[in-house]
């Protein structure tokens, strides 16, 4: 019997052989006892038919339990349920088609597994990038968007499902008509008492015959600053190169011509002039060495640092006490480019017109990053002047060049920190820098 239900074909042939032994042992009893054919016959049949139908049905079982799992796993399939397989009916026949059905629900089973894995690790990309990202439908409602994008348009919660219009009227003026207008391009805005600079990108497309829109915003302040400065830095090598290339003969025959007249009479006036020019050459030659200096300023050589000496050695170079909280063993920076920004700020800070023991430097060590900060309680200074502090070149001093902050501010850029400078609430300016630790 158990040969009959590992082969289809066999069962088949057990259910025929079934019938018609039954059907002959019925003819063979009408016969033995004379039964009236008339009579029996009918008999014979029914008996026949009721076992046919039987049999039958003992056939068509497998067929029905096979049809039902099928039509079960292809609806688990159509609702992208590919855990469901199909067991085994134990039949030779069955087994092969079977088989198949369960390697192909395994294959997309695993390519739905890869694919659900490429979204969330593209979505994880997408969420950490710097740039804001915002996909609407053509009727202004958010379908997808990043972090970045929430904190730019400056909403606390969920954004996905919201209206994109009523959102991006919290941009600044520049970069919100460029929203409405739909229109790519570079904008400067100011966000904060600081100027930023943006670049929109603006794409129009179809996904399952509906149109969207795609907007990426990105912070393109630090990118066009350091072209800036890299301008100003070639600009600043060229004049120095021509200036040097003539004050350089100017000081040599100046300081010839004072000893060629030494021992001549009535000279006094001459060598007056000629010393004049000298010391105008020389004044001008070391105003060149200054702005020199900014163009050619080092990557910084990152080594590790005693927080204790390097303040204490700061703190007799300003003759001034320094602050220190937190405490941290690892810390690497370039020692000497950062001791020239505290120097310089602190030095600004006894320039400011406040009291010198009014002056608090403070470091703050963290687990990644060190704050310093420079308050004095001077003059402060005005939202124009706030803006173009860390430009090269701008100075609010009679005196001065204009590139004592843009250096030190070019130097906790190459530290990859941040310079900030804010006007204190009860007079004064705070200047911050945070620079990471490696």
């Amino acid at each position: 019997m158990t040969l009959f239900k590992q082969s289809l074909k066999h069962r088949i042939i057990f259910s025929l052989l079934i019938l018609i032994l039954g059907l002959a042992a019925l003819i063979l009893a009408a016969i033995y006892f004379d039964i009236d054919l008339l009579i029996g016959m009918p008999i014979i049949f029914l008996i026949g038919l009721l076992v046919g139908l039987s049999l039958v049905n003992y056939i068509y079982k497998p067929f029905e339990l096979l049809i039902e799992s099928i039509e079960t796993g292809l609806n688990c399939l159509r609702d992208d349920d590919f855990s469901i397989s199909l067991t085994s009916l134990d039949f030779s026949e069955f087994k092969a088609g079977i088989d198949t059905y369960n390697e192909l629900a395994d294959i997309l089973r695993k390519e739905r597994l890869e694919l659900h894995q490429r979204e969330l690790l593209l979505d994880t990309i997408i969420q950490s990038t710097p740039m804001a990202i915002v996909l609407t439908t053509s009727n202004g409602i958010i379908v997808y968007n990043n972090n970045t994008a929430r904190r730019l348009l400056k909403h606390a919660g969920r954004i996905k499902s919201l209206n994109f219009e009523t959102l991006y009227t919290k941009l600044p003026e520049e970069l919100r008509n460029a929203t409405a207008n739909r229109q790519d391009g570079l904008y400067n805005v100011t966000e904060n008492d600081s100027k930023k600079v943006y670049f929109l990108t603006f794409q129009e497309f179809t996904i399952n015959s509906q149109t969207h829109y795609l907007y990426i915003y990105k912070n393109m302040t630090s990118e066009v600053t350091r072209e800036e400065l890299l301008i100003w830095k070639k600009v600043i090598k060229l004049i120095s190169h021509e200036l040097n290339n003539s004050l350089a003969p100017i000081q040599s025959l100046s300081h010839s011509a004072i000893k060629l007249i030494a021992d001549m009479p009535d000279n006094e006036m001459l060598t007056d002039i000629l010393q004049t020019i000298g010391r105008r050459t020389e004044h001008l030659h070391q105003f060149i060495e200054k702005y020199s200096k900014f163009s050619r300023l080092p990557t910084p050589s990152y080594n590790p640092v005693d927080i204790e000496k390097f303040i204490g050695g700061l703190e007799q170079i300003c003759t001034i006490k320094i602050l220190k909280v937190g405490h941290h063993e690892d810390v690497k920076f370039d020692a000497i480019q950062i001791e020239q920004v505290l120097i310089n700020l602190i030095k600004n800070a006894k320039e400011s017109g406040g009291e010198v023991n009014d002056i608090s430097v403070q470091f703050e060590l963290s687990n990644q990053t060190i704050l310093i900060s420079v308050k004095d309680r001077g003059c402060g200074m005005n939202e124009r002047q706030l803006k173009k502090a860390l430009l090269p070149f701008y100075t609010t001093k009679s005196y001065g060049t204009g590139l004592g902050l843009a250096l030190s501010n070019e130097i906790i850029n190459a530290h990859k920190g941040k310079l900030r400078l804010y006007n204190r609430k009860q007079g004064g300016l705070a200047v911050i820098v945070e620079i990471p630790y490696n």
